[in-house]
């Protein structure tokens, strides 16, 4: 605007535009520098993480290959700073359904046990 006629006196005034401008430019470089330098580092994080998994993993393997051998597995796996859980069991059924994938059932075997083609009957599963 500056030098044209039918501007004479813009607002905001050149000058402090410009130092308005200049100001924006340099925080948006900011910006775009930090954004790199996180998505750098982002990256390098992702890396590192997946290593440690990786290391994690291996020493899990170790720790149970070495219990595995143990007289008291349990007491091996503990000193080793790591926990037992507890065996599961079969999952129980709480309702009789036609279908049930804690006893493995087919939906052929079913058809067979009940009588009633599959296309004939609801599919239901036990919760």
């Amino acid at each position: 605007m500056t030098g044209n006629a039918n501007f004479t006196t813009p607002l905001p005034a050149p000058t402090g535009f410009a130092t308005t401008l200049t100001a924006y430019q340099t925080a948006l470089g900011s910006f775009n520098t930090a954004q790199a330098a996180a998505k750098t580092a982002t990256t390098t994080k992702d890396t590192a993480r997946l290593a440690l998994e990786s290391a994690l993993t291996q020493r899990g393997n170790y720790v149970e290959l070495t219990a595995a051998n143990a007289a008291d597995p349990t007491a091996v796996v503990e000193s080793a700073g790591f926990s037992v859980r507890a065996r599961r069991g079969p999952r129980r059924c709480r309702t009789r359904c036609r279908i049930c994938p804690s006893l493995r059932v087919t939906a052929r075997e079913n058809w067979i046990f009940s009588g009633i083609p599959p296309a004939a009957r609801p599919l239901t599963t036990c919760m």
